[in-house]
């Protein structure tokens, strides 16, 4: 069995999850379905990669209480990275804890890094079996799509890269009226604040 194939299947799994949770998110704080995210593709890295070292945490024999301990720490530190190269590499806040108590540069705060621990347990002890059993059964199909995935995801970054690099050149205010058509998500925004 290809682990990179699988090990990228619960990635992209996550991905989507996290898109379809922080649009949810939206939907339900500012009555948008549409959250702007740093991919075209409705895949969200932060989500996917926590998750799959979360699972990999998990599955590697990690005791209860450490899977636990995991659930808080690789989030938050996720998203601080995230956050902070999103910013400083692209010039933008795709949210913005600065408001919120005990923010660490605005790029987590304790009330999301809580979040996401019942979260992650849900997704470690409760999703996560039915993913690897499901896995298991679409392995051959998904080891033939691997390839081409990765393909089109290496493509897809180098473009949004490119993309994101001339627009940092815009000044703050034309950079948003093109990101954001609709003048929707600014920062400091309560739909700004979704991690």
């Amino acid at each position: 069995m290809n682990v990179w194939a699988e090990w990228l299947f619960y990635y992209t799994v996550y991905g989507i999850a996290g898109w379809l949770l922080e649009n949810g998110y939206s939907l339900a704080t500012v009555g948008v379905f549409w959250k702007e995210g740093f991919l075209f593709t409705p895949l969200k890295p932060m989500y996917g990669i926590a998750m799959a070292v979360l699972a990999a945490v998990q599955t590697g024999g990690g005791s209860p209480i450490f899977v636990v301990f995991c659930c808080l720490v690789v989030p938050s530190a996720i998203e601080f990275a995230s956050g902070f190269l999103l910013d400083k590499g692209f010039g933008r806040r795709y949210w913005d804890y600065r408001s919120m108590k005990g923010n660490v540069e605005g790029y987590v705060c304790p009330s999301f890094s809580l979040c996401w621990v019942p979260l992650s347990l849900i997704c470690v002890y409760g999703l996560q079996p039915y993913l690897t059993s499901f896995y298991e059964r679409i392995a051959s199909s998904w080891n033939a799509v691997f390839p081409w995935l990765v393909m089109l995801m290496v493509i897809e970054f180098a473009v949004v890269v490119g993309k994101r690099r001339v627009a940092r050149g815009m000044n703050p205010m034309e950079r948003d009226m093109e990101s954001e058509p609709n003048g929707f998500a600014g920062e400091g925004s309560p739909e700004a604040n979704m991690g």
